[in-house]
């Protein structure tokens, strides 16, 4: 009996409008100048806009979203660049987080900046870029994330391929895959943990009674995804078929949204966003991630194939590397040299990566982009197989 195990990262949303990390914080301050030109030129944006924010997105952000993209930078500047922001050489998303961790740790301010606030105000500016490059359509109040991409992609690909016993890993916050895999499966995924899922309605949003019955497919969302909320007090876990409910939950951006959707049902207390930050220091804590972290570890023991697509296995995700690591020490197939591990990413330096992990004898590459694997749907190798 078949169990595959897909595995997605940002290279695989790449295509389809998410950023790649490393371009997270050079696209924020890009986003920064637009609103600072935006709002001083009332909605007229420079016509040699890089990228071009549209005035429909910008509408929606003003001087409390500017204030707040400011301090960020301000803070770069001053404890990366001592006091003169160097825009051609930004640190990383994740140094970034992980000094503002340690300082938390010490329970200090650094240079009259208040940490706490700094961190805040950097994980809301991490969702104003995601927001942005993944709203496909800001005029339309709930947009699908993919509704430029006729037949979405991710849908192409698992209907493809996927079957009910398999599973998906994703380490990605964009809703590209559960997208596809509620239309394809009704709504019926099982997501790792208990987790209440939401239906659009006109006006707003509605729990899905349905939800509860047995899941067709298994997605595992290993950082946290954009569209859950959390209850702190009573740790409720919802699922919302909208990807920006952490961006409005995290910021009290609340044009679009009624507030009553941010209370928790139950207790009424505010809820907040599951998303583990970039970071070279993770936290997983949380009592459902530690749950979809475990199903992981069960799916990866058992499986029978395993494909990494758009994953770079890059060094700051030590804890994923360390859990394909040692649930592949207890896979049956993979200690009688019976599995090999697909990667399919164009770049051969990701394929040695893999290769410095697992072995190179043990790691196939498939050299191509998710696209093309998509519309070629088969293999094309490179070095040892």
């Amino acid at each position: 009996m078949e169990n595959v195990v897909y595995v997605f990262g940002a290279g695989a949303s790449l295509d389809y409008g998410a950023p790649l990390t490393k371009n997270i914080l050079p696209f924020a301050l890009k986003l920064k100048k637009a609103l600072e030109n935006h709002i001083r030129m009332k909605g007229l944006p420079k016509p040699d806009e890089i990228p071009p924010f549209g005035s429909s997105y910008l509408n929606r952000l003003g001087n409390k979203e500017l204030t707040i993209l400011e301090h960020v930078f301000c803070f770069i500047s001053d404890f990366f660049h001592g006091g003169k922001l160097h825009e051609d050489n930004l640190p990383t998303l994740e140094e970034v987080f992980s000094i503002l961790y340690l300082l938390q740790n010490e329970n200090t301010e650094y240079n009259n900046f208040n940490i706490d606030e700094t961190y805040r105000n950097l994980k809301a500016s991490m969702y104003f870029v995601l927001r942005y490059c993944t709203q496909i359509n800001d005029d339309v109040e709930f947009s699908p994330s993919l509704e430029k991409f006729s037949p979405n992609p991710f849908e192409i690909f698992f209907a493809k391929r996927l079957k009910p016993l398999d599973t998906v890993i994703t380490t990605n916050y964009d809703t590209f895959a559960e997208d596809a895999l509620r239309s394809l499966y009704k709504n019926k995924i099982d997501f790792g943990s208990e987790v209440s899922s939401y239906q659009i309605i006109p006006g707003g949003f509605k729990k899905d009674v349905n939800h509860e019955n047995k899941a067709n497919i298994t997605l595992l969302k290993l950082h946290g995804s954009l569209n859950w909320l959390l209850c702190p007090k009573c740790g409720e876990l919802s699922d919302f078929p909208f990807q920006n409910m952490a961006v409005v939950a995290d910021t009290q951006h609340y044009q679009i949204y009624d507030r009553k959707y941010l209370s928790c049902p139950k207790d009424g207390s505010p809820r907040e966003s599951l998303v583990v930050v970039p970071s070279l220091i993770r936290q997983y804590a949380n009592q459902h991630l530690q749950n979809i972290w475990q199903v992981a570890e069960r799916k990866i023991i058992r499986a029978t194939d395993l494909y990494f697509i758009g994953y770079s296995m890059p060094e700051a995700d030590i804890h994923v590397k360390y859990l394909f690591k040692k649930s592949l020490w207890k896979n049956k197939k993979f200690k009688r040299k019976q599995l090999k591990i697909k990667v399919i990413d164009p770049c051969v330096s990701t394929a040695k990566n893999y290769q410095r992990l697992f072995g190179r004898d043990n790691v196939k590459h498939i050299q191509c982009g998710f696209r093309y694997f998509i519309e070629e749907d088969k293999d094309r190798t490179t070095g040892n197989e």
